[in-house]
């Protein structure tokens, strides 16, 4: 079954279409990001009676990608992690909408990429579309510094996480434009790839995300280093030295910036939480809420918070949430065989783009991964949908793609 079904096709075009404009509805104790999340339950669904009526298909597939199986293993172990948590309703959800993601992006784009070929598109659009408000709604702010935090909103609920996107996107849609440009005849309308990039670029410019601009320098200099490859070395040392002195000039305590202060505050509790649990870790989707009594007052800052946040509003905007590290949040959350299931899917995937990625159809998947990878170090974004759909398919399509070249 080569060529997905119709509906399964039609579904997929229509949730990436909408995972960029959704947004997050309160319905009382608990909120759901609408339409996103029901569509990817639907979907969910449906590939999972599709699937039953062909369990080879599926089982063929995961034999046959050690990246999968690497995330599947992944994902059996925050079930495990789940099951001791101290706080197991907020374990269980975020594991459900974690696999949910991980089956519909991962698992459903191996089996038929073209869906990724067909919906995918739809995303990028609805990505510069959300990109044009964000910069209409920061002008309204006379593009003010401290104002790129509520620009996204309400379809993203900061800048980090909108520029973490506007950077994969970038990647997925600017490489394959800079690779075809050497064949095709000048146009005299430019196509629409190169309008997406140009929106998207400004609208990453203005994000004033350092985390996303430092991803997207890393990804540039992973281009170089399979460009150049007699000075390669010279290349990614350079880039490698430029990219952690920026992380510790970010973590300094001394500096006046609040955010890396409250970042080094979250990291030093994520790694006190898993000396605390080092195996099965406080369960997935609990540091948020664990966090809060491993902080030492002395490395607390003006945004730091005692209590979790029940609502979010204008009055607690940037305060609470995550670990600022995908890779130390699961530390804590999943123990060290999380963490290092995370690492070796990371090394996996890079090892896997660098020795394939001179063909046309990998490169713009490694480089979005690159990204993603090197801003992990920074944020934790994987639970988002948007992010999610973005990582795990571009996984699975680099698996794919090194075939294709």
């Amino acid at each position: 079954m080569k060529i997905p079904p119709t509906w399964l096709s039609n579904g997929y075009v229509v949730l990436f279409a909408c995972l960029p404009w959704s947004v997050e509805a309160d319905f009382g104790t608990w909120a759901m990001r609408m339409p996103s999340e029901p569509l990817i339950g639907f979907l969910c669904l449906g590939l999972f009676l599709l699937l039953v009526q062909t369990p080879k298909l599926l089982l063929r597939v995961l034999s046959s990608q050690y990246l999968l199986q690497i995330s599947l293993v992944g994902i059996i172990w925050m079930a495990v992690s789940a099951w001791f948590s101290s706080l197991p309703i907020v374990a269980w959800k975020y594991w459900v909408v974690t696999a949910a993601h991980w089956w519909v992006f991962a698992v459903g784009i191996s089996i038929w990429p073209a869906l990724w070929r067909r919906a995918f598109p739809w995303f990028a659009a609805s990505m510069a579309g959300v990109a044009i408000y964000t910069l209409v709604h920061h002008a309204f702010y006379h593009f003010r510094f401290d104002q790129a935090l509520l620009a996204p909103m309400p379809f993203f609920p900061d800048h980090t996480m909108w520029a973490s996107a506007v950077v994969m996107v970038l990647c997925l849609v600017g490489i394959p434009l800079i690779q075809a440009m050497p064949h095709d005849k000048r146009r005299q309308k430019p196509p629409i790839q190169i309008v997406q990039v140009t929106i998207l670029a400004t609208a990453l410019i203005f994000s004033t995300c350092r985390a996303a601009w430092a991803s997207l320098v890393m990804a540039g200099l992973a281009y170089l280093f399979l460009i150049f490859k007699p000075r390669a070395r010279l290349i990614l040392l350079l880039g490698l030295f430029i990219f952690g002195l920026g992380i510790y000039s970010m973590v300094q305590p001394c500096r006046l910036d609040v955010s890396a202060q409250e970042r080094l505050n979250r990291w030093s509790c994520a790694l006190r939480m898993a000396a605390e649990k080092p195996i099965v870790g406080y369960g997935p989707g609990t540091y948020k809420f664990q966090y809060l009594g491993f902080q030492k007052p002395e490395e607390m800052t003006r945004i730091s918070l005692v209590v979790p946040i029940a609502k979010r509003g204008p009055d607690n905007f940037g305060r609470g949430g995550g670990a600022h590290s995908e890779y130390l949040q699961v530390l804590s959350e999943s123990g060290w065989p999380g963490f290092l299931l995370l690492i070796s899917l990371a090394f996996s995937t890079l090892w896997l783009g660098f020795s394939k990625a001179n063909g046309m159809n990998v490169l713009p998947f490694f480089l979005a991964l690159c990204a993603f990878w090197a801003h992990a170090v920074l944020n934790d974004f994987l639970h988002d949908d948007r992010i999610a759909a973005l990582m795990w398919g571009s996984m699975v399509m680099l698996w794919i793609a090194r075939k294709e070249d």
